[in-house]
């Protein structure tokens, strides 16, 4: 499991949504848990202890206001451009082949990627109640953006020439590669 919390936060409570960015696993959900805390923030604090976290800017406050000590905070927008990076890259494998070769095989098919998040501007649940709308909002961006990692590793799996061909492509599929903010600036990829 490779949990992600997101944090939104309104003038009296805490909104704490998880998030499953892990392998897949069939027929089970990604989203693994929900929370409001009111004036409670040691549960805050148990609940992103050593997670992912992704913060609205109000979520941000509450979290900064505990002694929460988070694996690290995402940054979505390059997330995005990292999964879109390595299916790039792939697909650049696959156009190298020789035409020969190509006739016997079959080109990948990536699956639609999300746009990022705009975390000053999240996007809000349909139909949800307004104090969940946003973190809900965002954790389904962060399910959409697993699944679309999921199935871009499917692809990668079923083909030899991006697997076994290539040495340094592991044989099992790969966490989605995260990157981590450091002081509100990007800093690190995580897998």
């Amino acid at each position: 499991m490779q949990i992600v919390s997101v944090i939104d936060a309104g003038p009296s409570y805490v909104v704490i949504w998880h998030v499953d960015a892990g392998a897949e696993v069939l027929g089970m959900s990604r989203m693994c848990g929900a929370w409001v805390l009111n004036d409670e923030p040691h549960k805050l604090e148990l609940l992103t202890h050593r997670k992912l976290v992704i913060t609205t800017p109000s979520g941000a406050k509450a979290l900064n206001a505990t002694s929460s000590h988070p694996s690290g905070i995402l940054d979505l927008d390059q997330t995005t451009k990292n999964i879109a990076a390595e299916r790039d890259r792939l697909q650049c494998t696959y156009d190298g082949l020789p035409a020969s070769r190509k006739k016997t095989l079959v080109a990948p098919r990536w699956p639609h990627l999300p746009d990022a998040i705009d975390l000053g501007n999240a996007p809000r649940a349909r139909s949800a109640d307004t104090t969940v709308a946003r973190a809900l909002g965002i954790a389904r961006g962060v399910d959409e953006l697993a699944t679309a990692w999921a199935g871009i590793e499917r692809q990668r799996l079923a083909r030899t020439y991006l697997t076994d061909e290539a040495p340094s492509q592991p044989q099992e599929a790969r966490n989605l590669p995260f990157a981590l903010m450091s002081n509100g600036a990007p800093a690190e990829t995580y897998r």
